[in-house]
């Protein structure tokens, strides 16, 4: 904080990623936790609608498996008529999250939703990864043809 390029709303931008390095690379889940607490509070007394997103996104990257379908839903309705990245993003974990729970039918919708919206978005890389998750769902994928 004492740093001439600090600033303290700067580092919720990275709360989504911060939210999958943990959840993906065995990271420090109560740590990512605490700052989503923090986050979560900033967001409702600023009222940042990117910041309301990431919020939801993390919440429900980081839920107890009970909760986490209610909170991926909560999520992708929280962005759907602003944030189609946050969306997909969210389809994305959402699909990956029903795959890894053997709801392989269930998590073909929101994956293809998913590469679609990433496709459009020319964000390759993304929609690669929702591609592999709908093969390993089971699903039979061409990928799109590049120009």
């Amino acid at each position: 904080p004492e740093g001439v390029a600090f600033h303290p709303f700067v580092r919720g931008w990275a709360l989504a990623d911060l939210a999958d390095a943990a959840v993906r690379g065995d990271g420090d889940l109560d740590a990512v936790r605490g700052y989503l607490a923090e986050w979560e509070q900033v967001a409702t007394a600023t009222r940042a609608f990117h910041l309301q997103v990431q919020v939801a996104y993390a919440t429900a990257t980081l839920a107890a498996d009970s909760v986490a379908e209610r909170h991926f839903r909560a999520a992708i309705a929280s962005g759907q008529a602003s944030w189609p990245f946050y969306v997909a993003r969210t389809q994305l974990a959402y699909g990956a999250w029903l795959r890894r729970h053997r709801r392989m039918t269930q998590s073909r919708a929101p994956l293809r939703e998913a590469a679609e919206t990433f496709d459009a978005l020319g964000l390759v890389r993304y929609a690669e990864r929702a591609r592999r998750e709908l093969r390993a769902s089971g699903e039979r994928v061409r990928s799109p043809r590049r120009w």
